[in-house]
């Protein structure tokens, strides 16, 4: 466990190194998110904050992109070296192109999405048949992930009826006024609507496919390995530290110099999606962290190809390569 003062030594070597972090690094990787202003990118933004990609000879420029598939073109065209995304946006590129990707580890072992109900209703997926289910955004990875979760309990995904909404709590507004049944919310609008009410049934959906995933090009893989293998060592150690610090505070004003977090946010609120999102990092055993489950992959891949989202020829064993990160867990020499 890191104690308090270790943090906020780490804290000060961060800022030590603010502008000055590619002066001294000796390779460059632009990695693209596509969510920016999310804490489920703690553990790059923490590595960064506090020096760890420079102590890996690592210069990281963090590059939003607008959507997972953007990210993966961005990998495709030379637009960046590494993807921190969904595995269903992941997968989607692979099964749509073919493209030149594979997972080098995965972050968040189940995605933050949950299932939310008025008071007094069902927590079981099979109480969702016929059901109106709303959704920030039909289509993407949130509406997949409900799908992945309804056949993988033998309920027909067509006998739900999706309808396009605002999250959080005037999302959950409309189930209270009966528009809507129920609700697929992430994990900052779910901390809002816990907060306020404390009545509201929510469990998590377990899709089966994993949350968050490093996504890069194998052929620049082979030309540049140890890069990758310093970006995966300084994310772990990263993530340890998130795991094990006793001072989330002092995680999050370290994280604060790198990434542009939203400023309506609570100090609470974010906490709460710092400690959700960590909890996603172990779904499958602290002896997963980071590593790319292949029982997991199995299924991911056998699921979206029973609701037509992937090619039933896909191999799922040609997805990852848990090699980088197996690497990386090794104290470096």
């Amino acid at each position: 466990m890191i104690a308090r003062r270790n943090v906020l030594k780490l804290i000060g070597a961060g800022l030590a190194c603010m502008g000055s972090e590619s002066a001294y690094a000796d390779s460059r990787l632009e990695l693209a998110v596509s969510d920016p202003a999310s804490l489920s990118h703690a553990a790059v933004y923490y590595a960064k904050a506090v020096g760890y990609f420079q102590r890996e000879g690592l210069d990281v420029d963090i590059r939003p992109s607008k959507t997972g598939a953007l990210a993966a073109r961005m990998i495709a065209s030379s637009g960046a070296d590494i993807a921190q995304m969904h595995g269903v946006n992941y997968l989607r590129a692979r099964a749509a192109s073919g493209a030149d990707l594979v997972s080098i580890a995965t972050m968040a072992q189940t995605a933050p999405y949950f299932m939310v109900l008025a008071a007094g209703g069902s927590d079981t997926p099979e109480a969702l048949k016929g059901k109106k289910i709303g959704l920030g955004k039909l289509g993407g990875a949130r509406e997949a992930a409900l799908e992945m979760m309804l056949q993988n309990a033998g309920v027909p995904p067509t006998s739900i009826t999706p309808v396009k909404v605002e999250g959080g709590l005037a999302g959950y507004g409309l189930i209270l006024a009966k528009q809507i049944d129920a609700l697929v919310a992430d994990l900052p609008s779910t901390t809002q609507i816990r907060s306020t009410e404390a009545d509201a049934v929510i469990y998590p959906i377990y899709s089966g496919v994993p949350g968050s995933v490093f996504v890069a090009s194998p052929s620049r893989i082979r030309v540049d390995r140890e890069s990758y293998v310093g970006f995966l060592r300084a994310v772990r150690r990263a993530a340890e530290d998130i795991l094990a610090a006793p001072d989330p505070h002092a995680i999050l004003k370290s994280i604060a110099f790198v990434a542009d977090l939203p400023k309506s946010t609570s100090v609470e609120s974010s906490i709460l999606q710092l400690e959700g999102y960590a909890k996603t990092w172990l779904a499958n055993g602290r002896v997963n962290l980071l590593r790319n489950v292949p029982a997991q992959w199995a299924q991911a891949t056998q699921t979206m190809s029973q609701l037509g989202l992937a090619p039933k020829s896909i191999d799922p064993g040609a997805l990852y390569t848990n090699a980088l990160v197996d690497q990386a867990a090794h104290p470096e020499p």
